[in-house]
């Protein structure tokens, strides 16, 4: 089968590129990324809709196929769906009508994905057309907690708190997703002591890596002590009272504030006797630290991994 037959919709081809061939979708993304084409044709979508509904079925049969491709192209599957993806869900969205679940869905994943500046306009959008159109609970928790993270982002607080106990109301079980939204909220507000208070508990095992899926955008603060409270804000959203990262993040509070060196000290006491490889967890905290210009934090990490190499000798 040929790529013209498969955009202009021939049943055969599109049926052949459901069953993920490796050969048809290698050629379909080639040809996307040479033409640099921006949207799947309408005969193409209908045909594929006409086999599976669910948009993320086709992603997913994408990623499957693309990810044993071989191609001057494209050397990453990354790489291929950085231009396959937008292409097939921009042209899947224009075949679907608004409220189609298939549509949302297809909705919710690019905003997942977005680093534009209006990500946060967006999601609320998506978030009122969620709510109309109905559907369970699970998935409009997940679209108010990401409502949560964009308006977090864009530092509207008092929107992403709402938003993320609105997620678990609809979802008890994200209880501990939420919690460490409100300990990160609380981080950026400058609240350091509420928010571990708030934290304490579930930072007792580790979340989600970087609190879930989907994209992050930050944005640098002028103030050192601003930009190390939103950097914690996004590390305890995943970490635990012992990751390498947060122990560090704490110690860049605690130097650019002039407070809190006591609860870093104790914090990589606790690290280095419950790590199974405690040089390298130091080595983690010294080497970031320095990257950062905290020089007391990583000064104190260094002083540890010596103390460490003398014991172990």
């Amino acid at each position: 089968m040929t790529v013209a037959a498969l955009l202009e919709g021939d049943r055969d081809a599109v049926t052949q590129l459901a069953a993920k061939d490796v050969a048809l979708w290698t050629a379909l993304a080639e040809h996307v990324i040479a033409r640099e084409e921006t949207i799947a044709p309408s005969a193409l979508v209908h045909a594929m809709l006409a086999i599976d509904r669910d948009p993320k079925a086709w992603l997913g049969r994408a990623k499957e196929a693309l990810a044993q491709a071989e191609s001057p192209y494209f050397s990453t599957l990354m790489g291929a769906l950085r231009r396959v993806r937008p292409w097939l869900f921009d042209g899947l969205a224009a075949a679907l009508p608004p409220d189609d679940p298939g549509s949302l869905a297809l909705r919710f994943e690019q905003l997942l994905s977005s680093t534009a500046e209006d990500a946060l306009a967006q999601t609320r959008a998506f978030v009122r057309d969620l709510e109309r159109a109905g559907g369970d609970a699970k998935a409009r928790a997940d679209a108010w907690m990401l409502l949560a993270r964009r308006a977090h982002e864009d530092r509207e607080l008092d929107e992403a708190l709402a938003a993320a106990r609105e997620a678990r109301t609809l979802d008890p079980t994200r209880d501990g997703e939420v919690t460490r939204r409100e300990g990160a909220i609380l981080l950026s507000q400058g609240r350091v002591t509420d928010a571990l208070e708030r934290v304490h508990a579930v930072l007792a095992t580790r979340g989600p890596l970087f609190g879930g899926r989907g994209s992050w955008r930050s944005r640098a603060r002028e103030d050192p002590l601003e930009d190390a409270l939103d950097e914690a804000a996004t590390i305890v959203t995943w970490a635990s009272h012992t990751t390498p990262e947060w122990v560090r993040a704490l110690g860049g509070i605690a130097e650019r504030s002039g407070q809190g060196w006591e609860r870093f000290e104790r914090a990589l006491a606790q690290m280095m006797a419950t790590s199974k490889h405690p040089d390298d967890d130091l080595e983690v905290v010294e080497r970031q630290a320095k990257q950062r210009e905290l020089v007391k934090t990583s000064e104190a990490a260094r002083a540890a991994r010596r103390a460490l190499s003398r014991a172990t000798r």
